[in-house]
């Protein structure tokens, strides 16, 4: 959670993250303990920052032939 609290999430702690978790949801050691809520919780998170960076991603693959300040967008 402490890579989460910060403002800027680097790519090699969230590989960390995700190969821990992975890890650690099949230890035999853990059991049943509330420890597998925590995972599902930091596995919400990654999902989440998954999708905003893949929107993101999108958006910048996106190219209009008119750029032109008085533009207007049909929806």
């Amino acid at each position: 959670m402490y890579v989460f609290s910060r403002s800027e999430w680097k790519n090699d702690d969230l590989k960390f993250i995700r190969s821990e978790v992975k890890n650690l949801k099949s230890s035999a050691y853990l059991g049943s303990t509330g420890l597998v809520t925590s995972f599902d919780e930091i596995n919400t998170i990654l999902a989440k920052y998954d999708e905003i960076n893949n929107f993101i991603n999108v958006c910048k693959g996106y190219t209009y032939p008119n750029y032109d300040l008085q533009s207007t967008f049909l929806i």
